[in-house]
C-alpha cells in the first residue's frame, strides 16, 4: 500500500520523521499540496497523511479530498491541538483517522499510523471485491463514515479509570452501531469538587453522536465558568443545558443523571433529568434506587430541575446504566428486570469487579439500544 507524506510548506510538522512507517509497503514524501496534487497526475496512493503543528490544516485536508474524491485522508497534529471543535471538524471532513503528537498522546504515532494504514487497507480489499454491487459499495462508505465518528467520539470520553483522592470512577460505553448516543464524561471541577454525568440522547446513529459533541463543549464550558451555586445545586446546570439544547433546535432530548461530589465533607448533590434506570447506591451488602424526578432536557421550555444531597460513607458504589441494559437482564417485567440490576451491583462491589462484568454483552448490531455503565466508588484512603 502507498501512503503520501505530505508536509507543510510553512509550519513545522508533527511528524519528525518517516520512520513511523514501519510497516507500509511504500511511502513518498511531498512538499505542500501543489506538489500532492502533481504526485496524483503520475502516481496514485491510498492514503495521503497531512503532516502539520497547525488545526488549520483541516482546510488543507477537506480541499485535497473536494480534488481527489474517495482518497483516504488521515492528519498528524499535537495532542494540544486537538480541541473538541478540531475533532467535530475532522469528523465532518470525514478523515479515516488522526495521529496525535507529544508526551500525552494515548498512544505512539507508529501505533496511530499502523492502525490507520491497516484500517484503511481493509477498507480498500473489501471495496474491491464488492465493488460489483452498488448496494453494497454505498453500505462500504456509510461503515467507513461511520467509524470515522467512532474514532473522534472516542476522543472525548474521559480517561477510565480515573481517581479522584478517595474515590474511583471508571465507564464503559457499547454502541449499537459504531457511534453512540450514550455518553458519560466526569472531572475536577473545582481543588475539591468533581462532577459526573450519564447523558442517553434521544435516537442512533450520527444525529444523536452530534449531540454528544455539544455535550463535551457544555462540559468543558463548565471546568471554566461555574458558580459555587452549581456545586450544591447541579439542578442549575440542567436548566442552562436545557436552554442550550433548545436554543440549537436540534430535534433531540437527552436524559441525564448528574452529580457534584464534595471530596472535604463526603457529600453528593445531584439532579435528574428523566434518566432511567434511576441511579443505584450500594452500601457495604445492600443497594438502592435513587430517585430523581425531571423531565429531559431540550424538550420543554422554562424547566426547573430540582437537586437533592446525601451523604458518602466509607464504603458506597454509585452505578448508573443507560436503558440498553435492561434488554439483557432476566425477568417477565420491568420490577424483576430492577430487581436483578440491583443485586448484580451489589454482587460486582462484593467481588470487586466492574458491574460490566457480571453481563455477556452482546456483539455489535445484535442490540437494539446503546449500553453504558458509569461507577463512582469511595475506596477509602487505602484505595480499592
Amino acid at each position: 500500500m502507498t501512503v503520501l507524506l505530505v508536509q507543510p510548506e510553512d509550519d513545522p510538522p508533527a511528524i519528525q520523521a518517516l520512520e513511523f512507517f514501519a510497516g507500509t509497503s511504500n511511502v513518498c514524501s511531498v512538499t505542500g499540496l501543489d506538489a500532492a496534487l502533481e504526485y496524483f497526475e503520475s502516481e496514485d496512493a491510498e492514503l495521503a497523511l497531512l503532516n502539520s503543528s497547525q488545526s488549520s490544516i483541516l482546510d488543507s485536508c477537506e480541499w485535497l479530498l473536494q480534488q481527489r474524491p474517495g482518497l483516504s485522508v488521515a492528519v498528524a497534529l499535537p495532542q494540544q491541538s486537538l480541541s473538541q471543535k478540531v475533532l467535530q471538524r475532522a469528523l465532518n471532513i470525514g478523515l479515516v483517522g488522526i495521529v496525535e503528537t507529544g508526551d500525552n498522546s494515548g498512544s505512539t504515532p507508529a501505533e496511530a499510523i499502523s492502525e490507520i494504514v491497516e484500517r484503511v487497507r481493509i477498507r480498500n480489499d473489501y471495496a474491491l471485491s464488492m465493488s460489483a454491487d452498488p448496494a453494497l459499495e454505498h453500505a462500504r462508505e456509510l461503515e467507513h463514515d461511520q467509524r470515522a465518528g467512532s474514532y473522534i467520539q472516542s476522543r472525548m470520553l474521559p480517561v477510565t479509570p480515573q481517581p479522584f483522592e478517595e474515590y474511583l470512577l471508571s465507564y464503559k460505553l457499547i454502541p449499537t452501531l459504531y457511534m453512540s448516543g450514550d455518553f458519560v464524561d466526569y472531572f475536577k471541577i473545582s481543588d475539591h469538587h468533581f462532577l459526573f454525568y450519564m447523558a442517553d440522547v434521544s435516537g442512533h446513529g450520527a444525529g444523536s453522536a452530534f449531540v454528544t459533541v455539544l455535550l463535551k463543549n457544555f462540559s468543558n464550558h463548565l471546568c471554566h465558568d461555574h458558580t459555587p451555586e452549581m456545586l450544591l445545586n447541579p439542578g442549575i446546570i440542567l436548566t442552562q443545558l436545557n436552554e442550550e439544547l433548545l436554543r440549537n433546535h436540534l430535534d433531540k432530548h437527552v436524559s441525564m443523571f448528574i452529580g457534584v461530589v464534595d471530596m472535604r465533607n463526603n457529600t453528593l448533590s445531584y439532579s435528574g433529568a428523566g434518566h432511567f434506570p434511576n441511579a443505584i447506591l450500594a452500601v457495604g451488602s445492600e443497594s438502592r434506587f435513587i430517585e430523581m424526578q425531571g423531565k429531559p432536557v431540550g424538550l420543554f421550555e422554562n424547566v426547573n430541575y430540582a437537586s437533592a444531597r446525601l451523604e458518602l460513607e466509607e464504603d458506597i458504589q454509585l452505578v448508573l446504566v443507560s436503558d440498553g441494559i435492561l434488554d439483557l437482564l432476566p425477568g417477565d417485567d420491568l420490577v424483576a428486570k430492577e430487581q436483578t440490576l440491583l443485586e448484580n451491583v451489589v454482587q460486582a462491589k462484593l467481588e470487586h469487579r466492574e458491574i460490566w462484568e457480571l453481563f455477556t454483552l452482546p456483539e455489535i448490531f445484535n442490540r437494539s439500544d446503546d449500553i453504558s455503565f458509569l461507577s463512582i466508588s469511595r475506596c477509602g484512603k487505602s484505595g480499592r
